[in-house]
């Protein structure tokens, strides 16, 4: 497999989105723990699943370009980095609310 180059703001952001995660997933797998009927971690693996999309995207791009970069848009992983960052935060958020749900009020 050939090696994909990243910029040094996409390497940032790369960092940023796998820190956020692994902060993330110890709140995820409480959220599944206390809703063990999985009433509602439909929207957190949702987001996940939307965020692993922008990645896919990211590296598919990355590839397809490789040999041809005045065709690849410079913004394009940049602004999907970004995305897939949003979605793992709002998995992450959606966790916590549904883990305090369901510690709260069942």
């Amino acid at each position: 497999m050939d090696s994909i180059n990243f910029s040094p703001e996409e390497n940032k952001k790369f960092d940023d989105i796998f820190k956020l995660y692994l902060q993330a997933k110890s709140i995820i797998i409480f959220a599944e723990e206390v809703d063990a009927d999985s009433k509602y971690n439909d929207q957190v693996w949702k987001e996940i699943r939307d965020a692993f999309d922008h990645l896919a995207r990211v590296i598919f791009d990355k590839k397809l370009n490789s040999s041809n970069l005045e065709k690849a848009d410079p913004g394009y992983s940049v602004k999907n980095l970004d995305k897939a960052f949003g979605h793992v935060y709002r998995a992450c958020y959606d966790a916590a609310e549904g883990a305090i749900f369901w510690e709260l009020y069942i």
